[in-house]
């Protein structure tokens, strides 16, 4: 076989690969090829905070619990307000508060939390988040 004999027979060989690799069905993605969510660290009255805790702090915000309770409850109110302001600011087109008072926000987390009180406060936030795009 000459050179020229031998370089067309492996130019049919790889298009003849090339072809069948295209009539295979693709592999499942292994799992560690999944986008993950960055991990970060956070801070702050809200950080380990589950819905549930969110859902007793809502009942001291506006009610004639201690002070020490109703100034907790508007610290996490707060707090949450923040991660919001924190999305719009650091996030590509993220602006979840642009159409709504912390009034309306607090009453979407509170009812979020009043039906998921296993969550974590930050994934009811994300949850916000979602449900609230930028236009």
């Amino acid at each position: 076989m000459t050179a020229i004999g031998g370089a067309a027979a492996i130019g049919k060989a790889v298009s003849a690969l090339l072809v069948a690799s295209c009539l295979l069905p693709p592999l499942p993605a292994r799992a560690q090829d999944a986008p993950r969510a960055r991990e970060f660290v956070l801070r702050g009255v809200g950080a380990g905070m589950t819905c549930a805790a969110w859902t007793e702090h809502a009942s001291a915000r506006e009610s004639l619990f201690s002070l020490r309770q109703r100034t907790q409850a508007l610290e996490a109110v707060a707090w949450a307000i923040g991660y919001l302001s924190g999305a719009a600011r650091h996030g590509d087109a993220l602006d979840p508060l642009r159409h709504g008072d912390v009034d309306q926000t607090t009453a979407w987390l509170d009812d979020h939390c009043a039906r998921h009180p296993q969550s974590m406060l930050n994934a009811a936030l994300d949850a916000f988040i979602a449900a609230h795009p930028a236009p």
